[in-house]
Protein backbone atom coordinates (compact mmCIF):
# COMPACT_ATOMS: atom_id res chain seq x y z
CA UNK A 1 0.00 0.00 0.00
CA UNK A 2 1.55 3.27 -1.13
CA UNK A 3 0.05 6.67 -0.48
CA UNK A 4 0.89 9.97 -2.14
CA UNK A 5 2.34 13.01 -0.41
CA UNK A 6 -1.05 14.72 -0.64
CA UNK A 7 -2.78 11.75 1.00
CA UNK A 8 -0.14 11.73 3.76
CA UNK A 9 -0.83 15.44 4.31
CA UNK A 10 -4.57 14.72 4.65
CA UNK A 11 -3.82 12.07 7.30
CA UNK A 12 -1.45 14.37 9.21
CA UNK A 13 -3.88 17.30 9.01
CA UNK A 14 -6.70 15.15 10.37
CA UNK A 15 -4.56 13.72 13.17
CA UNK A 16 -2.75 16.85 14.34
CA UNK A 17 -4.49 20.01 13.14
CA UNK A 18 -8.16 19.38 12.30
CA UNK A 19 -10.70 20.48 14.91
CA UNK A 20 -11.90 17.46 16.84
CA UNK A 21 -10.00 15.11 14.53
CA UNK A 22 -12.54 15.55 11.73
CA UNK A 23 -11.52 16.52 8.21
CA UNK A 24 -14.08 18.17 5.97
CA UNK A 25 -14.00 17.79 2.24
CA UNK A 26 -14.34 15.04 -0.28
CA UNK A 27 -11.80 14.41 -3.01
CA UNK A 28 -10.32 11.58 -5.03
CA UNK A 29 -7.45 11.37 -2.53
CA UNK A 30 -9.89 11.16 0.37
CA UNK A 31 -11.88 8.42 -1.35
CA UNK A 32 -8.67 6.45 -1.90
CA UNK A 33 -7.83 6.75 1.82
CA UNK A 34 -11.33 5.49 2.65
CA UNK A 35 -10.91 2.60 0.22
CA UNK A 36 -7.57 1.70 1.87
CA UNK A 37 -9.21 1.75 5.30
CA UNK A 38 -7.18 4.67 6.65
CA UNK A 39 -10.14 7.08 6.90
CA UNK A 40 -13.87 6.62 7.40
CA UNK A 41 -16.95 8.75 7.01
CA UNK A 42 -18.03 10.70 10.06
CA UNK A 43 -21.27 11.99 8.54
CA UNK A 44 -22.40 15.42 7.48
CA UNK A 45 -23.31 18.68 9.17
CA UNK A 46 -26.32 20.67 8.06
CA UNK A 47 -24.28 23.85 7.61
CA UNK A 48 -21.48 22.28 5.49
CA UNK A 49 -22.14 20.74 2.07
CA UNK A 50 -19.20 18.30 2.19
CA UNK A 51 -18.90 15.10 4.18
CA UNK A 52 -16.67 14.83 7.28
CA UNK A 53 -14.05 12.10 7.68
CA UNK A 54 -12.00 10.75 10.58
CA UNK A 55 -8.97 8.48 10.96
CA UNK A 56 -9.38 4.79 11.58
CA UNK A 57 -7.08 2.84 13.90
CA UNK A 58 -5.13 1.74 10.82
CA UNK A 59 -4.82 5.38 9.74
CA UNK A 60 -3.41 6.41 13.12
CA UNK A 61 -1.01 3.46 13.06
CA UNK A 62 0.24 4.45 9.59
CA UNK A 63 1.41 7.83 10.92
CA UNK A 64 3.69 6.33 13.56
CA UNK A 65 7.43 6.18 12.93
CA UNK A 66 9.32 2.88 13.19
CA UNK A 67 10.84 4.06 16.50
CA UNK A 68 7.38 4.75 17.96
CA UNK A 69 6.13 1.35 16.82
CA UNK A 70 9.16 -0.46 18.29
CA UNK A 71 8.85 1.45 21.59
CA UNK A 72 5.19 0.49 21.95
CA UNK A 73 5.93 -3.14 21.18
CA UNK A 74 8.79 -3.23 23.70
CA UNK A 75 6.52 -1.71 26.36
CA UNK A 76 3.96 -4.46 25.73
CA UNK A 77 6.28 -7.45 25.57
CA UNK A 78 9.50 -6.51 27.35
CA UNK A 79 11.36 -9.03 25.20
CA UNK A 80 15.02 -8.85 24.23
CA UNK A 81 14.08 -9.23 20.56
CA UNK A 82 11.90 -6.12 20.73
CA UNK A 83 14.72 -4.19 22.42
CA UNK A 84 16.96 -5.08 19.46
CA UNK A 85 14.22 -3.94 17.06
CA UNK A 86 13.97 -0.62 18.87
CA UNK A 87 17.73 -0.06 18.74
CA UNK A 88 17.78 -0.92 15.03
CA UNK A 89 14.93 1.51 14.32
CA UNK A 90 16.80 4.25 16.21
CA UNK A 91 19.99 3.60 14.21
CA UNK A 92 18.06 3.73 10.92
CA UNK A 93 16.33 6.97 11.92
CA UNK A 94 19.62 8.87 12.14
Amino acid sequence: MTITANQREILEHTAYRAAGGFCCGDSDDMQELVRLGLMESAGRKSFVPDEYFKLTALGRESLKTPVEKATERLARTGSHRDLRRLNKAKRNAR
